[in-house]
């Protein structure tokens, strides 16, 4: 989110470097990628977590 906010800053302002902007984009989309995977690890989680739980009962 850092790197997107950095690059509307910098777009609004009028410093157009457009390779800065592009290994910015590049280093979000990486992270973006990290982010998805570790959502998707804690869902695999969760759901194995769900699958062994016992709730109620006399």
């Amino acid at each position: 989110m850092h790197a997107l906010n950095t690059i509307k800053y910098q777009l609004e302002h009028g410093r157009i470097d457009y390779e800065w902007i592009g290994g910015k984009l590049d280093e979000t989309a990486l992270l973006l990628t990290e982010v998805e995977d570790g959502r998707r690890l804690l869902s695999s989680q969760l759901e194995d977590l769900r699958a062994h739980t016992l709730v109620g009962g006399d």
